[in-house]
């Protein structure tokens, strides 16, 4: 877990490739803590590893994880047309105003 004084929090939208690859480095990162992930689709939420992404909260929708946390980073790894919306849903959040940063990953 990273220490408080140094770590951003981060959440990651879908839960397919690309957003478990960031998903993945956001954990192994000693600056991130991973605060959730959200994909539409159930059954890849159900994939994540139990064991990889225990304590992540998981969610339906990008909607309902920006209801509950409050990331500093959001990592946008959906189908590129849903980017704008999922970016602006982002960057309506009260974060940091140092670190918010959005990462949009082509899927």
């Amino acid at each position: 877990m990273p220490s408080a004084a140094t770590s951003l929090t981060a959440a990651v939208v879908g839960a397919g490739t690309g957003g478990m690859l960031s998903a993945n480095a956001l954990l192994a990162s000693p600056r991130f803590d991973l605060v959730g992930i959200a994909d539409t689709s159930r059954g890849a939420l159900e994939r994540l590893s139990p064991e990889e992404f225990r304590g992540v909260p998981k969610f339906d929708s990008y909607q309902e994880m920006f209801a509950a946390v409050r990331p500093d980073v959001v990592c946008v790894s959906t189908y590129a047309p849903t980017h704008l919306e999922i970016a602006k849903a982002g960057m309506d959040l009260p974060v940091r105003a140092d670190s918010f940063t959005i990462s949009a990953v082509a899927s």
